[in-house]
């Protein structure tokens, strides 16, 4: 007792057998064309990391420098800026009284409103 498929299953059987093979093909080719690409990317990034890391590090070492400075010159500036002030008030306490001594001088004595004896 012989079993024979027909020959429209036999030869569906192969095509089937055929276009398996073809996709497996065409997927391990898509595969390595794939990895191929992700190798140039992973490399091109690895150039961009090592051009960024230093400069990264140089742009640390520049701010943390400019830190130093600002903190130095904050220091230095609050130092001067009490006389500063000081020197400012007196120039505003000497100007008020200049400008009330000048008017009372064009003016004459302020008006009380009694007679003057």
């Amino acid at each position: 007792m012989e079993q024979t498929l027909p020959m429209a299953l036999q030869v569906a059987l192969y095509v089937a057998s055929g276009a398996i093979v073809v996709a497996a093909v065409v997927l391990v080719r898509f595969a390595l064309r794939l990895s191929q690409q992700l190798d140039r990317a992973v490399i091109a990034m690895e150039r961009v990391e090592g051009e960024l890391v230093p400069l990264a590090r140089g742009m640390r070492v520049l701010v943390d420098q400019l830190h130093e400075f600002s903190e130095k010159t904050a220091e230095a500036a609050s130092g001067l800026l009490l006389p500063f002030r000081a020197v400012n008030r007196s120039i505003g306490i000497v100007q008020t009284g200049v400008t009330s001594f000048l008017q009372a001088l064009w003016n004459g004595p302020p008006y009380t409103g009694e007679p003057r004896a």
